[in-house]
C-alpha cells in the first residue's frame, strides 16, 4: 500500500502521532496554491461564496481542496496558508502540514462545496474536526445531474478536466445514459471519454460484433473510446496516459467495474468490489461516496457512486438539439430556424437520418431525453 492510502486524515479528536512524512506534492492544478488575497483582487468578495457567518479578516483564511465528504464532514487537503495555532497540538503530536488532510465542518450559509472544490477555511477545533470552512471559490465548471424527482440540481464534482463514462457489456450497457453524460459534459464546457470495461470476458465473435454494434455510434463523435479489462490490466497504460495531468471523474452505471478500475490505477488501494447479480442482471453499489484520489504520475481522479439514472439539471427542451454534435452541420439548412428535428418539414436532420447519416440510436436517445425534458419543463407549471 502506498505511502498516500496509508496517510490518516486528521480529526478534532486526533490523539495518536503521525508516521511516516508529509505527502505534500507540488500541485499541477490551475486551482491549487491561491492565496486568499490574490483571489479577491479577481472576484469581488461575492463571488468566492462567503458565508453569513465570516465577514472577517481575508488574510486569516487558509485554502485546500475537497477530496471527500462522510455526512457533515468535509476531507479537505490543505493547501495553502498559515500554520494552525500551536494550541491544536500536545507534545505527542505531530502538526500538519502542507498536503496533508484534515476534518473541516462547514456553516449552512453559503454554497456548499463538493468534491474537487477549493475552499477557504479557518483554523478551528471541534470534537468533529479541525477547520471551518467559510467560503467556496468559485468553479471552473462542475457536473451536476437533476435529483430524482427533478426538482433540485445535485453536484457531483467540481474543476474538471475529463469526465470518463465507464461501460461494460455486463450489465448491459445504457447508451440513454451514456448520452446524457455527453449532453451534461457538452453543456459544462468539460472533455469527456468512454471506457469499455471487461473486454477479456467478450472476445468471441457474438460478442465481438455486439461490442462493435454499441461503439459505432460514438466512433464518430471525436471522444476517446478506450476498450480495457481493469481486472487483467489490459488498456490500463493508455488509460494512465490521459489521466497525466488531469483531474478526471469515473462515472456510470452500478457494476461497470469503476472501482477495480480503481484499483488497477492504485495499487495497494484494494477497495471493495462486487459482481453483478445473477437475479436482476444490475450492478451493486460499491462505491457510496465520491473520493479524490491523487495518482503516481500526477493525476487526479474522482470514483464516483454507480447510478442508474441521470437526469439533466436546468436544460430547456429546445436547447438540447445544440448538444448533439452531429445534427450541427445539419442544423443550419433546416428551413426553420427553430427547428426542433422532431416533426417539422425541410428538416435536414431527418433528411440526414433517412439517409443513414446520424445513427439511429442516438437520434432515438435524443427523443426520448426531449420528451423527459419536455415533461419536466411541463410539471414545473
Amino acid at each position: 500500500m502506498s505511502k498516500q492510502q496509508k496517510k490518516k486524515t486528521k480529526t478534532g479528536s486526533h490523539k495518536s502521532k503521525r508516521q511516516g512524512r508529509s505527502n505534500h506534492r507540488k500541485s499541477y492544478h490551475r486551482n491549487f496554491h491561491r492565496d486568499p488575497q490574490d483571489l479577491l483582487k479577481k472576484h469581488p468578495e461575492e463571488e468566492l461564496e462567503l458565508s453569513d457567518y465570516y465577514d472577517g479578516d481575508v488574510s486569516k483564511l487558509v485554502t485546500g481542496l475537497v477530496v471527500s465528504r462522510k455526512g457533515p464532514v468535509y476531507i479537505v487537503r490543505w493547501q495553502s496558508g498559515y500554520m494552525p495555532p500551536p494550541k491544536f497540538w500536545s507534545e505527542e503530536q505531530t502538526p500538519l502540514q502542507l498536503g496533508d488532510e484534515l476534518s473541516c465542518i462547514a456553516r449552512r450559509e453559503g454554497k456548499a462545496a463538493v468534491i474537487g472544490d477549493i475552499v477557504h477555511f479557518l483554523w478551528e477545533q471541534s470534537d468533529l474536526a479541525l477547520g471551518l470552512i467559510v467560503a467556496v471559490e468559485l468553479r471552473d465548471n462542475a457536473l451536476v445531474r437533476a435529483d430524482a424527482l427533478g426538482r433540485r440540481p445535485q453536484t457531483l464534482a467540481a474543476n474538471l478536466d475529463r469526465i470518463w463514462i465507464v461501460s461494460a457489456l455486463d450489465p448491459q450497457p445504457k447508451s440513454g445514459l451514456i448520452d446524457r453524460y455527453l449532453v451534461a459534459a457538452h453543456v459544462n464546457h468539460i472533455n469527456v471519454g468512454l471506457i469499455l470495461n471487461k473486454v477479456d470476458l467478450f472476445m468471441d465473435e457474438e460478442h465481438v460484433d455486439e461490442l462493435e454494434s454499441f461503439l459505432e455510434p460514438y466512433r464518430s463523435l471525436q471522444v476517446p473510446i478506450l476498450l480495457l479489462s481493469a481486472t487483467e490490466g489490459d488498456g490500463v497504460d493508455q488509460l494512465n496516459d490521459y489521466l497525466k495531468a488531469e483531474r478526471s471523474v469515473f462515472v456510470g452505471h452500478s457494476g461497470v467495474g469503476k472501482t477495480s478500475l480503481l484499483n488497477s490505477l492504485i495499487p495497494g488501494l484494494d477497495e471493495a468490489v462486487t459482481e453483478v447479480s445473477d437475479a436482476t442482471g444490475k450492478g451493486q453499489h460499491t462505491t457510496t461516496t465520491s473520493t479524490l484520489y491523487t495518482l503516481e504520475h500526477g493525476g487526479e481522479i474522482i470514483d464516483s457512486p454507480g447510478i442508474r439514472s441521470f437526469g439533466l439539471w436546468d436544460m430547456p427542451p429546445e436547447q438540447l438539439k445544440d448538444h448533439f454534435s452531429e445534427f450541427l452541420e445539419y442544423a443550419e439548412q433546416c428551413y426553420f430556424h427553430n427547428c426542433t428535428h422532431l416533426h417539422e418539414p425541410k428538416c435536414a436532420v431527418l433528411d440526414a437520418l433517412d439517409r443513414g447519416e446520424i445513427h439511429i440510436e442516438r437520434y432515438e436517445n435524443y427523443v426520448r431525453i426531449y420528451d423527459d425534458l419536455l415533461d419536466e419543463s411541463t410539471e414545473a407549471y
